[in-house]
């Protein structure tokens, strides 16, 4: 059974998020997408989902990228389940107060490290052959009401 209390660290970002995300990869340019992120505390607490969605800008109706990452608590510790582009990542998750940092196999295999407030949702993948390459910064704000 899992222990909603564990995920209560990332109560601060549900709710709908938007800004950019800049994506790299060695010998490509840079790309810039506007990004939406939309986060839900689901079954009581129990599961929190995060769907993540980038667009080449902001009136584009057709998604660049999408992604679904399902996080969950059980006595073996936080679990992260991440979805995107026909993949599925299940890996663990380290989960503190405005911060988090997962991992995924890839290719490329990527460390990615967030950190947040109410007001600020950074997150930043890293190479994990080489943590100084930056792959992804998503920089992201609240959607006002």
């Amino acid at each position: 059974m899992a222990d909603p209390s564990a995920l209560e660290h990332l109560l601060p970002l549900v709710g709908r998020w938007h800004g950019r995300a800049l994506v790299t990869s060695p010998g490509r340019a840079p790309l810039e997408l506007y990004h939406r992120e939309h986060v839900q505390a689901r079954n009581a607490g129990a599961l929190v989902t995060i769907e993540g969605t980038s667009l080449r800008n902001e009136t584009d109706t057709e998604p660049a990228f999408t992604a679904l990452a399902v996080v969950y608590a059980d006595t073996d510790g936080v679990h992260w389940h991440a979805y995107s582009h026909g993949a599925f990542w299940p890996t663990t998750c380290e989960l503190s107060a405005g911060r988090y940092v997962w991992s995924a196999p890839g290719p490329p295999p990527t460390r990615y490290v967030a950190e947040f407030d109410e007001r600020h949702w950074r997150e930043t993948g890293y190479l994990t052959s080489d943590e100084q390459v930056t792959v992804f910064d998503m920089q992201l704000t609240p959607v006002p009401d």
